[in-house]
């Protein structure tokens, strides 16, 4: 005997339209035995549907550890009528499982009468089914109730909830706990469901930020992390072991060679207990750089102003007193005195030297670009350097090709800058008479020139400073020299970056932009 609730309007599945409609109206095409679909199907829709599962699993072995008196068992559907999952007593679980009714079978897909599952899903209303002797029906030996789950505000369907029991007595009462069931788990679902919105909402904004996230809960357990951009697993394990802490903290921290602002904070309940840890992580090393630029910048300005107003009033009266001394020295024949009188012109041509460095960085020399030959100019500078190498004992070695390198440049400049360079290279290989190597290779549109050197290298600490105005390591140099050439090689649209040891060695190496077509002058000019 069936008895099914009044027909009500059509509501709006979780199924496609279509899949709906073939179940509701299209009875002919359907089989009378239901199928099943293989493991991995079943699994798939287990995914899909995890929210309804996992709800109904909380919520009748909760049940059903209180009802040990009452022998029936719970069938799970999806919309389209796969029973995902049972539940209940176990004695008819394994009486369904012998009839083929189970987790997998496609109970949608039947004709038969006394299938709950479809009943339920064609009538769209809750169904009872009481047991006959038809021995065609594989469902016909228990009693059945089914009722629809949906969610109440938008009305789709999650699925289906049918019971089965062997006593029609007990049938009223589970159709009772069936209905009350799925207004429970209706209720508990669309507050799993505004959780998860509120949780991708979250991550949303998060990913919008610019910050490395990790959440922990109060067992010190990651619950979820979150990385705009890859990071070593180094700095990961340092984030992570930061967070797991707990203590709170708000200060800039070296991560793995990187600096982070780390706010690490208690995320607690309305009670204030604490129910995990919040740690962000905000890169500030590109903002560091800009800040340290920026000083450069400021530090180079104070340094434009100081040279203009007091090189030229330095520069004539030293040209004088080098003038008279250089005189003096003329007519004196004492070697003792003539030793003293060399030595203050020499300190003279170092101080002229320092006053024309400031001279180049107050009032740069007016450039004058053209087409030049990279090979060309750097076969210049080496010709100039050799002599020094020589009289220092160090090895000097060059690796270039004849084959011209155009560019759009200054020659003089370049000339300057890789002098420069190499003379640094020089110095630093006198103490252990090491080698300096050049090498000029083209890259695709581009020159890079490495000079590397086998000296004493630079302290980590003192790497940040060395294009800094006035910071040198020799003991008589100005500080102003790779601060000049850094200039000179931005002004050309060009890159200079250097890499160094201590003890090993150092590489300074150039990159410029070659000339696509060398006869292109008029336009690398505009």
């Amino acid at each position: 005997m069936v008895k099914r609730g009044s027909s009500q309007s059509r509501r709006k599945s979780a199924a496609e339209p279509w899949r709906r409609s073939e179940v509701v109206f299209q009875p002919s095409l359907l089989s009378h035995k239901p199928e099943h679909v293989i493991q991995s199907e079943l699994e798939s829709r287990r995914t899909a549907n995890a929210i309804f599962v996992k709800a109904a699993e909380k919520h009748f072995k909760r049940l059903f550890a209180t009802m040990d008196s009452f022998q029936c068992a719970i069938l799970v559907s999806d919309p389209y009528g796969i029973v995902l999952a049972d539940f209940g007593d176990e004695s008819v679980i394994s009486s369904l499982h012998r009839a083929g009714i189970g987790p997998g079978i496609v109970a949608g897909d039947c004709t038969d009468e006394k299938n709950v599952i479809a009943c339920t899903l064609a009538e769209q209303s809750d169904t009872t089914i009481y047991s006959s002797s038809d021995s065609s029906s594989q469902w016909q030996s228990w009693n059945w109730a089914g009722v629809q789950v949906e969610f109440r505000e938008s009305g789709l369907l999650v699925g289906v909830l049918a019971v089965a029991t062997p006593q029609a007595d007990t049938l009223p009462a589970a159709k009772m706990l069936l209905q009350s069931s799925s207004v429970a788990l209706s209720n508990w679902m669309e507050l799993e469901e505004t959780k998860r919105n509120i949780t991708r909402i979250h991550h949303s904004l998060i990913s919008q930020l610019d910050y490395h996230v990790i959440f922990t809960d109060e067992s010190s357990s990651v619950l979820d992390e979150r990385h705009p951009i890859p990071i070593s697993e180094t700095a990961r394990t340092q984030m992570q072991s930061l967070t797991l802490n707990g203590a709170p903290l708000h200060e800039e921290v070296q991560i793995d060679r990187r600096t982070y602002l780390v706010d690490i904070r208690q995320l607690t309940d309305h009670k204030g207990e604490s129910k995990g840890t919040l740690g962000l992580f905000h890169d500030l090393s590109q903002h560091k750089r800009w800040e340290s630029q920026l000083k450069d910048m400021e530090k180079m300005s104070t340094l434009t102003s100081l040279a203009a107003g007091i090189a030229h009033e330095i520069r004539n009266p030293l040209t004088a007193a080098k003038g008279f001394l250089q005189l003096f020295t003329e007519r004196i024949s004492d070697v003792e005195e003539r030793r003293f009188l060399d030595l203050t012109v020499t300190e003279l041509d170092r101080i002229n030297a320092l006053v024309k460095d400031f001279m180049s960085l107050a009032r740069p020399v007016q450039t004058e670009y053209n087409r030049i030959d990279l090979s060309q100019a750097v076969s210049e500078a080496v010709h100039f350097t050799q002599p020094e190498a020589a009289l220092h004992g160090v090895n000097f070695e060059v690796d270039m090709s004849d084959e011209p390198l155009w560019t759009w440049g200054d020659a003089n400049h370049l000339k300057q800058v890789l002098l420069n360079v190499v003379q640094n290279a020089l110095h630093a290989c006198t103490s252990n008479r090491g080698t300096v190597t050049l090498a000029v290779k083209q890259m695709d549109a581009a020159c890079v020139i490495e000079i590397h050197d086998t000296g004493i290298g630079i302290p980590k600490q003192e790497m940040d400073k060395i294009f800094q105005p006035f910071f040198t390591t020799k003991e008589s140099g100005t500080g102003l020299g790779l601060a000049i050439s850094r200039r000179i090689i931005e002004d050309h649209g060009g890159k200079i970056a250097i890499e160094s040891q201590p003890n090993q060695g150092t590489t300074v190496r150039i990159t410029l932009e070659l000339l696509k077509n060398p006869r292109q002058i008029s336009e690398s000019a505009g």
